[in-house]
């Protein structure tokens, strides 16, 4: 039915609610819904509409207004702002004050003025009862009749029209929130099950699936797929912990278990979950995520295992290490070690000889931890096997090396400092096997050997040889140090580092004190400028002083 312009028809108004109700059943992403609506009401002659228009919509409340469409404008209407702050006065009746906000009369070109074409913006709240979503704007001819009817019919389209944005609006918050849900499962890797507790119908999700090792298609939508894959040792405790929490006995639902997998193995799954409840507080929904820990249970166990073997070696250590020093005449002796780790690889021994001589050893394995405390446990049963013997010092050192080699990986070794004393002859021999030198100090303080060699590490070289060292000559009062290089590269708690130097100051200003509390001084040192107490070295000495003895005694 053809109308002049400005002329309303009832077909007309029909054909354009037509349209807009057509528009919103198809599925179109909100600006292409926005573009296609506004095409639509702007240019209506029956309402003396001009072309173009600008929809604005509301970030948040108290927020901006933004054009999201701008369809079909004239050049000089290009100057309507993109954005303007929400304002209670835009939301009301369309006055001039609300107008000019989005023209720039001062604007328009002289031929636009000359046309006569000064159009006057209808501004259109966009809103439900329950939020306000944005502003329409058109453009009228002002010289169009009854144009405040005109613009009281529009409105009432522009309000059929709020209801689809707002749907729209809905359905995008809503796609938005199920991609970010959606990137965020992906990310942990989890698979999602979503259980109608009425039904009792589960969705399990393609990830959910897959981790068991199947397709999407090839587990259905019942309870008993997942109840079916529970491992025997697992189920009542995995049905009871649902009821549990679906009772309200347990404030949540976490749930470490173990399923089939497709090729006959169980994977470790950690399940949580949350229930959605009616208006009488009853569970109606309960909806939660899997995630394979298969690889954590086994890193887990592995460590389990290894800090069992750790306790085993450290108590074996502890064995091996000798509670007490002999009574030996002549002689005052302490010794103490400190592991780095729980077990370490550093060894102290005393040996009562014959003929009223003393055996030292102190011994450091290469590194720290589970397989050095393993090596040193064997090369502290090779030295104690081979005393058996009638064997020379270098010979029980040359054997015990000659053993090790063997028994090694030959990625570590052992240097050891081996010492006899005689107490009646006022003499020792000793071995050093890459040890840090031993100190000889008189009772003054004063160093009056260093027991040191060129001899290799042992478990190096199958025909090192070890010759040995000394006889030193003994005074009364002496006193004789051996320690691991944990005690010389660490630093004392003042802060100064340690040296040969150092330890030998440090002795001889404790001289006359017990040689157990030297030793307790030793091994006090902490790693310089760190503030860490624990070293990052075993620490190991043992102090002998020589009191003497007479051959009639």
């Amino acid at each position: 039915m053809a109308t002049r312009s400005g002329a309303l028809s009832e077909g007309e108004v029909v054909e354009h609610l037509l349209a807009l109700l057509r528009l919103s059943a198809q599925r179109l992403e909100l600006v292409d819904f926005l573009e296609q609506a506004l095409a639509i009401l702007s240019g209506w002659t029956g309402l003396g509409l001009k072309p173009g228009g600008c929809v604005y919509l509301l970030d948040k409340p108290g927020g901006w207004l933004r054009a999201v469409v701008r369809s079909g404008l004239a050049d000089h209407l290009m100057l309507s702002p993109r954005e303007l702050p929400d304002d209670p006065a835009l939301w009301g009746a369309c006055d001039e004050a609300v107008a000019d906000r989005f023209v720039r009369w001062d604007s328009f070109p002289a031929a636009a003025r000359r046309d006569g074409w000064l159009p006057r913006p209808l501004v259109f709240p966009i809103a439900t009862e329950e939020r306000r979503l944005g502003l329409l704007v058109l453009f009228a001819d002002p010289a169009a009749e009854s144009l405040a009817a005109k613009q009281g019919l529009a409105g009432g389209i522009v309000n059929l029209l709020a209801g689809m944005i707002a749907r729209l609006c809905a359905e995008e918050s809503l796609r938005a929130s199920q991609e970010r849900f959606d990137l965020a499962v992906r990310g942990t890797d989890a698979g999602i099950w979503d259980w109608d507790l009425r039904t009792n119908r589960v969705y399990y999700s393609p990830r959910w699936k897959g981790m068991l090792g199947y397709a999407d298609w090839e587990i259905g939508e019942e309870f008993a797929e997942w109840e079916s894959r529970l491992h025997p040792e697992d189920r009542a405790r995995a049905k009871a912990r649902i009821r549990d929490y679906l009772e309200g006995r347990r404030p949540d639902y976490e749930l470490e278990h173990r399923l089939r997998h497709r090729d006959g193995t169980y994977r470790w799954i950690l399940a949580r979950g949350a229930a959605v409840y009616d208006t009488r507080g009853n569970p109606v929904r309960m909806v939660g995520s899997h995630l394979d820990i298969t690889e954590r249970r086994r890193v887990e166990q592995r460590l389990s295992e290894q800090a069992a073997g750790m306790q085993a070696a450290r108590r074996i250590q502890q064995r091996l290490l000798p509670q007490r020093p002999p009574l030996v005449a002549g002689i005052e002796v302490a010794g103490a070690s400190r592991p780095a780790e729980e077990t370490g690889g550093d060894f102290f021994d005393f040996f009562a000889l014959e003929g009223g001589r003393l055996g030292l050893c102190v011994a450091d394995v290469s590194g720290h931890g589970y397989e050095s405390a393993l090596l040193m446990a064997t090369t502290a049963a090779r030295i104690r096997s081979y005393l058996e013997f009638p064997l020379g010092l270098q010979e029980l050192v040359e054997r015990t090396n000659r053993a090790l080699e063997r028994e090694t990986d030959g990625e570590r070794f052992v240097t050891m400092t081996l010492v006899w004393v005689d107490p009646v002859a006022g003499e020792l021999r000793f071995v050093n096997a890459g040890n840090p030198a031993g100190l000889v100090l008189s009772v003054d303080g004063e160093l009056r050997a260093r027991l040191v060699s060129e001899a290799p590490p042992l478990a190096v070289w199958p025909e090192s040889r070890f010759d040995p060292g000394g006889p030193i000559r003994l005074e009364p009062g002496d006193l004789i140090v051996l320690f691991t290089d944990g005690v010389i590269e660490a630093a004392w708690p003042e802060g100064e580092l340690v040296g040969e130097d150092q330890i030998r100051a440090r002795i001889a200003a404790l001289r006359d004190r017990p040689c157990s509390e030297i030793v307790e001084a030793l091994l006090d040192p902490v790693v310089p400028s760190s503030g860490i107490t624990q070293p990052l070295d075993d620490l190991t000495a043992v102090v002998l002083r020589y009191v003497g003895i007479s051959p009639d005694d």
